[in-house]
């Protein structure tokens, strides 16, 4: 009787023929011994600068929102102004009546109080509807025509900036 052996590759260790232990060699110890001491000061500036940069672009950036959000919240303020005005207008002439209310000077100039830095003028114009025989537009001024143009102006920011707001009177009876 023959007696076969058979190879049992399958239960071999696991063996790299290739490995290496790492051995570091005498210009690497010098490079990791050196760069483990720290940064360079020229690496500490050149992030120093970097940062800075990126500091002053964020610190820009919310500068000009926060300086957009001031003009918005007065642009609010002059228009409720400016609203108000025409209100009491308007208010006038349903209770004073139309010729009554043109020959009323209703400018206030610089207003006080919380709201100095805001100034208020109004002008009332008698205006014709269709001057040219053209589009009625009531630009044109014409008095005794029986129709006003209000205009409210009122501007903040030393004038440089300013809410308009228009509106027509007319002479109507009830």
């Amino acid at each position: 009787m023959t007696h076969r052996t058979y190879k049992k590759t399958f239960l071999r260790p696991f063996v790299l023929s290739s490995f290496r232990p790492f051995v570091p060699r005498p210009s690497s110890l010098v490079l990791s011994s050196f760069r483990s001491q720290g940064f360079t000061l020229l690496e500490a500036l050149l992030s120093i600068v970097i940062i800075g940069a990126g500091l002053i672009g964020v610190l820009y950036v919310f500068t000009a929102g926060t300086r957009g959000s001031l003009v918005a919240n007065q642009t609010i303020i002059a228009s409720n102004l400016a609203r108000e005005k025409l209100d009491q207008i308007v208010a006038s002439r349903a209770s004073a009546g139309y010729p009554a209310t043109i020959a009323t000077n209703f400018s206030d100039g610089v207003l006080g109080g919380a709201y100095s830095p805001y100034t208020r003028n109004v002008t009332i114009t008698e205006v014709d509807p269709d001057d040219d025989d053209d589009v009625d537009d009531f630009l044109d001024a014409s008095a005794g025509s029986g129709y006003a143009r209000v205009t409210v102006v009122v501007s903040f920011s030393g004038g440089v900036e300013n809410v308009k707001l228009e509106t027509l009177l007319s002479q109507y009876t009830l």
